[in-house]
C-alpha cells in the first residue's frame, strides 16, 4: 500500500485551498492498515468547544487548526503469526473463514470488572474486499492467556465507503474464567457515513469522508467468589474522518458518556526486518519545534548504534529540498536544519528517514 510512502503522503497533504471543486473520497480495503506499520497519533483528552465534531454534511469543512494536543500514542500492526502461539493457532483456523484474522494489533482493554486483571492484549482483525472488522482478541486474564472470538465480526467499515451509506453489525463474547467467574459482552454497531469534505489543518486541507458509529454495549460480569453479578449498559459514539492511503483515521473523536477524547494521525513508519514474535518497537523520531520558524531539530532514537541513516526534507509536492546521509550514527541521533538557508515558505513539510530495518515519515509546519 505504501511502496512510495513519501509520494503518497506528499499528495495527501497537498494544499487544495486554492481550488473550489473537488470530489468526495471513496475508501476501500486498500486504505486500511498493513502489518509492519506503526502509526503515531497525537491525543487530546478533552476538546471542549474548540471543535464542533458533530457538525457534518456534504462538501463540509472541519477546522482542527486550533486544537493543541497533550500526549501521543503509537498503534502497531503486525502479522497474526507474530502473536503468541496460542492466539496464532486460534485465529488462523481455515475452518472458520468468517473469523479468520488477517492482521493483529497489540493494544489495551478496559472492562469494568473488579478483581479482573487484563493485560498483554492483542486485537485481531479481518480485512477483505468487502469489509474491515474486528473478530476477537487475545489477552492474559488474571495471568492466563485466553483467545476470544466474537460471536460475529464487529464490522467497522463496509467497502466501498461512500457518502450516505448505513450498516449495522452485532457481536459479542462470553468466557468462563478460572477462579473468577464469568465475563460477557454484547455489542451492536450502527454505522452512518454522514459527511465528506475537507479537514483543515493550518494552511492545508485534506480530503476526507466521515463515519459516525453509535455502539451500544452490554457488559455482564459474574463473580463466583461472591455469588453475584451485574449487567452494565453503555453507549459509545465514534466519529472518524478517513483519508486515502493512511490506514487509520486521519482524525477520530470518541464520546463515552460525558468524556470526549480526540486523536489525530501524526506520522507513520514501517519496519521491514521480519520478526518471529512481536517486540514493542523502541525506535522513535521526533521533529521540533513544530511549528518551526528558524531551526528544525531531528531526533531519532535507534534500537542500536552504528547504523546508517538517510533523511530527506520535502515540500508537499514531493520535491526534495534537503537530503543527508550519516554513516555509523549513534543510538541517539540529533541533527539541526537551518530553515532560513532553505528559504522555506509557510506551510506543511515532510521529513522522511531510512535505516537498515526501518523507514518513517513525520509531518511538520513552518510559520
Amino acid at each position: 500500500m505504501k511502496t512510495a510512502l513519501y509520494i503518497i503522503l506528499a499528495v495527501l497533504f497537498f494544499s487544495i485551498s486554492s481550488f473550489e471543486i473537488y470530489s468526495q473520497v471513496v475508501i476501500t480495503n486498500t486504505d486500511m492498515p498493513n502489518y509492519n506499520e506503526i502509526y503515531r497519533l497525537s491525543l487530546k483528552n478533552s476538546i471542549g468547544t474548540s471543535f464542533d465534531y458533530e457538525d457534518t454534511g456534504a462538501n463540509f469543512k472541519w477546522d482542527i487548526s486550533d486544537i493543541s494536543f497533550n500526549s501521543s500514542r503509537q498503534d502497531t500492526f503486525i502479522k497474526v503469526s507474530s502473536t503468541p502461539l496460542v492466539y496464532y493457532i486460534y485465529f488462523s483456523n481455515n475452518m472458520d473463514s468468517a473469523r479468520k484474522a488477517t492482521i493483529s494489533s497489540p493494544s489495551a482493554m478496559s472492562i469494568p470488572a473488579p478483581g479482573l486483571e487484563i493485560k498483554d492484549v492483542y486485537y485481531f482483525y479481518k480485512e477483505s474486499t468487502e469489509n474491515f472488522s474486528q473478530v476477537g482478541f487475545g489477552a492474559k486474564i488474571n495471568d492466563i492467556p485466553i483467545p476470544v472470538k466474537y460471536t460475529h465480526p464487529d464490522v467497522w467499515y463496509k467497502f466501498p465507503i461512500t457518502y450516505g451509506s448505513k450498516d449495522t453489525s452485532e457481536s459479542g463474547f462470553s468466557i468462563n474464567i478460572q477462579a473468577y467467574g464469568y465475563l460477557g459482552e454484547t455489542k451492536k454497531r450502527y454505522n452512518h457515513v454522514d459527511g465528506w469534505g475537507l479537514i483543515i489543518m493550518g494552511n492545508d486541507s485534506v480530503p476526507v469522508i466521515r463515519i459516525k458509529s453509535v455502539v451500544d454495549i452490554e457488559d455482564t460480569i459474574y463473580s463466583s467468589e461472591y455469588g453475584q453479578g451485574y449487567t452494565l449498559n453503555r453507549t459509545e459514539t465514534e466519529y472518524k474522518w478517513l483519508a486515502s492511503q493512511i490506514g487509520v483515521p486521519l482524525c477520530k473523536v470518541v464520546k463515552r458518556m460525558s468524556a470526549i477524547s480526540m486523536e489525530v494521525f501524526d506520522s507513520l513508519f514501517m519496519y521491514t526486518t521480519p520478526v518471529a514474535h512481536y517486540i514493542p518497537n523502541t525506535q522513535h523520531i521526533s521533529v521540533y519545534p513544530n511549528p518551526a520558524t528558524d531551526y528544525l531539530y531531528i531526533n531519532i532514537s535507534l534500537q542500536e548504534g552504528n547504523t546508517d541513516i538517510c533523511y530527506s526534507l520535502m515540500d508537499i509536492t514531493g520535491k526534495i529540498l534537503k537530503e543527508k546521509t550519516f554513516e555509523n550514527a549513534s543510538q541517539f541521533f540529533i541533527d539541526k536544519i537551518d530553515i532560513g538557508t532553505l528559504h522555506l515558505s509557510p506551510g506543511i513539510y515532510l521529513l522522511t528517514y531510512r535505516t537498515s530495518g526501518y523507514s518513517g515519515v513525520s509531518r511538520f509546519t513552518v510559520n
